[in-house]
């Protein structure tokens, strides 16, 4: 018999690295932050994200196939108007975040 594809689907996002990338120009001496639920996150603090290139910036939770919710910060202070966003496991994600 034929596997079926919904498994195989299944283990492939089992191997996937969870990520969410930010797409923002902050500015000199400004730093996109984490904070959600999932592995490494909170909502009281945020956790830094890491630079990739101008204007992009990404994190990946400790354990890489994590469910998580989370939202963009400028600096750990100021919130992304675009609320929090939802991410399945194994999932990369890309935020446009706006800031007021």
């Amino acid at each position: 018999p034929a596997k079926s594809i919904p498994q195989k689907e299944d283990k492939a996002e089992k191997n996937s690295t969870t990520t969410v990338v930010a797409n923002v120009m902050i500015g000199i001496g400004n730093k996109p932050y984490l904070r959600g639920e999932g592995p490494g996150l909170s909502w009281e603090e945020g956790v830094a994200m890491n630079f990739i290139e101008i204007g992009k910036w990404a994190w990946s939770p400790p354990r890489k196939n994590a469910s998580l919710t989370v939202q963009v910060y400028r600096n750990d202070q100021d919130p992304d108007q675009g609320g929090k966003v939802e991410i399945r496991p194994g999932e990369k994600i890309e935020i446009t975040p706006e800031f007021s």
